[in-house]
């Protein structure tokens, strides 16, 4: 399993996960996705720390 090194933000944690976790499978394969991210602020609640995400 790929250990996830401290930054800025769970996002950014999540994102370099993944990408480490992918990058071996996806050159084998000659898979490439590419995703926009937005903050989704009406269901959001950063006081609880709940946070949405919508991904196109």
């Amino acid at each position: 399993m790929t250990e996830i090194p401290p930054s800025k933000t769970r996002v950014e944690d999540a994102a370099s996960y993944l990408e480490a976790a992918s990058a071996d499978e996806a050159a084998r394969h000659r898979i490439r996705v590419d995703v926009s991210a937005s903050y989704v602020g009406e269901q959001s609640k950063p006081d609880e720390s709940h946070y949405v995400f919508s991904y196109t």
